[in-house]
């Protein structure tokens, strides 16, 4: 294994066969929850992001017709399982197979509920 080609301009190389990154990805997700919200209210760069059901209105009607277009919703994103990894040197590229579950939580007058979950595999 190299440690370092000069093929590649990037200060930091990583080599990384399929197996390691199938063994360390698997295990971490095992023992760890991979996931992250966007919680309506985030300030992002100076301004905050309110997400209601009316901007995901084209993809998802039922959210807007359910609970109205003006309904404040979270989104919360989880990493279920990753695998079947396959490594790159030529074009500096790792791709995987991956499953994930997204969920829409809408704020009511009754509280937070979840409207919506998705799972994508």
């Amino acid at each position: 294994m190299p440690y370092k080609t000069t093929d590649f301009p990037a200060g930091f190389q990583a080599f990384l066969s399929d197996a390691s990154m199938d063994s360390l990805v698997g295990s971490f997700i095992e023992e760890h929850t991979v996931s992250a919200t966007f919680y309506s209210g985030t300030v992002v760069n100076g301004t905050t992001v309110t997400l209601t059901c009316g901007e995901f209105a084209v993809l998802i009607p039922q959210l807007a017709q359910t609970y109205g277009n003006d309904a404040v919703l979270d989104v919360e994103g989880v990493l279920l399982s990753a695998g079947n990894f396959v490594t790159s040197q030529s074009e500096q590229q790792i791709s995987a197979e991956a499953s994930a579950m997204i969920r829409f939580h809408v704020h009511t007058a009754d509280g937070e509920v979840v409207a919506l979950e998705l799972l994508a595999e």
